[in-house]
């Protein structure tokens, strides 16, 4: 790497002997930002910080360059007409022609690094028939063929002239429309052209076109005239895909068979609207459409659909190639995917890998000789080579970067002892303030830091974290745990680089943090940080032994009080009966007083009584007084 004032950073590749030369672009976020380099630093990620005079910071990494982009640069009349682009062929020069929608066509001189531009003239009758372009192709002779919205043209690339085939309402064997949007050539070499109207197949011989289009009334042929892709496979067999579903053309009976999208049925096409189709080096066909990938298989007649569930980057596929490693490119509305057909995985890739955006376009893509990979889309086109486009398997370095309490940082105090006039900014005030109303602070920065311990009252807990892996940093990958707390790993992105915990219980915990490189490479180890927090002054061990202490106490008073009361009960009782048997003693004693007092009397009234004869008194008071004697000797006779 070499940095020149005004000459921007020029890398020289030892194995070619070349310079490549990175200049600042004002229409390109991603150029250098400023030409004039006077420091060029490299990691150990091999990552290469630019210092630049005037214009900041860059990182680059020559491993994004396995995406070469060609796009249109105002600057620069040799660069890309326009960036929408439809169609890229490799002649056998290894020349590019590229068709461009209201670009015309390019083509690229593999020599000389520049593109010449071919455009609709309207005073030349031989120029390119319309600058609106969907497909190109090479034919066997070495001709180039031109699909537009005003018919088709075929270029001589000796006499740099066209010439137009276009739709003639009064001779049939014209084309059947003039908006054409697919092309290719048969191993017979056959042209044929998918139309608005049907397809085209034109003899080089005579001039003419022959025309397959829908019929209501047969079943057998095509089943809807917009004609959007179209391959021959190594079997001599013709698959066209339309808005109608897949067709498959036997040219020998000339008849279509169709294939659709069936809503009840998983095993048939998952959109009719078919973009792409290609054949792989196993024969399997694979269908681009609307709504997901589909793998045909040619025995069976049943698909199977790959979509977003399975690990698409998005269900709109515009076109598909095959490596000479076996893997399936996939071009969709949100980058580009490689598929492992084996593993049935895929990987995708942005525009923050280099592509030319995440948007592609309807079956731009092409495969050269030598295995190269082209992919067009909205702004401009990709090349590369598949087998360049290596994984990092180096994880990232994990570091929790960021300790907050009560939403704001956490000082250091060995950073900030003080706060001076000099220090009285923002950050240092959240410092200041955190330390403060928690009281708590760090000796070192938190991502040093091993262990830290926190009191009840810092119940508002937050930690940001980050991977120290710069090549594509938006394709990060972090997942973190509390342990003692989540009861799974939590995961998340390159937006959301923050965990935050509140109201934690005491004890002890230990928060984890892992991260994947942007080729999905994790460090599972990753960081960790052990948290002690505090239980309150009432909940700590000597409040549990005051709280016990209290407690024995209260017991031991209650049994020593209810000892008490037992004695006390004892004693009154002991007094009771004592007071009882008295007074029980002195009842006694009243009562043979008072019976001693009565007896006397009573015996002389019962001795008087037997005295009395029986004769003397009538019975009737014989017997009253036999009465009185009855009841009164218990009384004076108790014995």
């Amino acid at each position: 790497m070499a940095g020149t004032g005004g000459g921007g950073l020029n890398y020289f590749n030892t194995e070619n002997e070349q310079f490549t030369q990175y200049l600042y672009q004002s229409n390109n976020p991603t150029s250098l930002s400023n030409n004039n380099v006077f420091r060029i630093v490299e990691d150990n990620q091999n990552n290469i910080w630019v210092g630049t005079v005037g214009g900041g910071l860059n990182h680059f990494n020559i491993k994004d360059e396995s995406f070469t982009h060609y796009r249109n640069q105002t600057n620069n009349r040799n660069s890309l007409s326009q960036n929408n682009v439809f169609s890229i062929v490799e002649d056998n020069q290894s020349d590019l022609w590229v068709g461009i929608q209201a670009g015309g066509l390019d083509h690229f001189d593999s020599k000389n690094k520049q593109f010449t531009h071919y455009r609709h003239q309207k005073d030349d009758l031989n120029s390119l028939s319309s600058d609106i372009v969907s497909c190109v192709i090479e034919d066997s002779h070495g001709n180039i063929w031109i699909g537009t919205n005003k018919g088709v043209n075929h270029f001589n690339t000796k006499s740099k002239q066209f010439t137009h085939y276009r739709h003639q309402s009064n001779n049939l064997n014209s084309l059947s429309s003039d908006k054409v949007m697919s092309m290719i050539e048969d191993t017979q070499g056959n042209l044929w052209f998918g139309t608005t109207g049907g397809i085209n197949h034109f003899n080089t011989t005579n001039k003419q076109f022959t025309h397959y289009s829908h019929q209501d009334d047969n079943t057998n042929s095509l089943s809807n005239n917009s004609v959007l892709s179209m391959i021959e496979d190594t079997q001599g067999n013709l698959w066209f895909g339309t808005t109608g579903g897949l067709n498959h053309f036997n040219t020998k009976t000339e008849q279509f068979t169709h294939f659709r999208h069936k809503a009840n049925d998983a095993d048939s096409l998952s959109n009719d609207t078919v973009l792409s189709i290609t054949e792989d080096s196993r024969g399997n066909i694979w269908v681009g459409t609307y709504n997901g990938l589909n793998l045909f298989d040619t025995r069976l007649k049943k698909f199977r659909t790959y979509t977003k569930v399975q690990g698409l980057p998005d269900n709109v596929i515009y076109s598909t190639e095959e490596d000479n490693l076996g893997y399936i490119w996939i071009s969709t509305n949100q980058g580009l995917s490689r598929m492992d057909p084996k593993a049935e995985t895929f990987k995708s890739y942005n525009v923050s890998d280099g592509l030319q955006s995440n948007e592609f376009n309807i079956g731009a893509s092409f495969k050269s000789k030598s295995g190269e990979l082209f992919f067009g889309g909205t702004n401009g086109f990709n090349r590369f080579f598949p087998e360049n486009s290596k994984d990092d398997i180096k994880p990232p370095k994990v570091v929790i970067s960021n300790m907050l309490l009560l939403n704001k940082p956490v000082s250091i105090t060995s950073t900030f002892p003080q706060l001076t006039n000099e220090q009285t900014t923002k950050p240092a005030i959240d410092n200041q303030l955190t330390e403060k109303y928690t009281g708590f602070s760090l000796d070192k920065t938190i991502h040093e830091t091993k262990s830290i311990v926190l009191t009840h009252k810092d119940n508002i807990l937050t930690f940001e974290f980050s991977a120290l892996h710069f090549r594509n940093t938006k394709k990060n990958k972090f997942a973190y745990k509390l342990i003692g707390w989540d009861k799974e790993w939590v995961n998340t992105d390159y937006k959301n680089r923050r965990a935050t915990y509140t109201n934690l219980p005491y004890g002890d915990y230990t928060f984890s943090v892992k991260a994947s490189n942007s080729d999905g490479y994790w460090n599972e180890e990753g960081t960790s940080l052990q948290i002690i927090i505090l239980p309150p002054p009432w909940k700590t061990w000597w409040a549990y032994a005051l709280y016990s202490l209290i407690l024995l106490s209260v017991v031991f008073v209650y049994i020593r009080s209810q000892r008490h009361k037992l004695i006390f009960e004892r004693q009154l009782n002991a007094q009771l009966e004592s007071k009882v048997e008295a007074r029980t003693k002195e009842k006694q004693h009243l009562i043979e007083n008072i019976s001693h007092e009565l007896k006397t009397p009573l015996t002389l009234i019962f001795n008087a009584l037997e005295t009395v004869s029986i004769s003397e008194l009538s019975i009737e008071n014989n017997k009253k007084i036999n009465n009185i004697k009855h009841n009164g000797r218990p009384v004076v006779s108790p014995d």
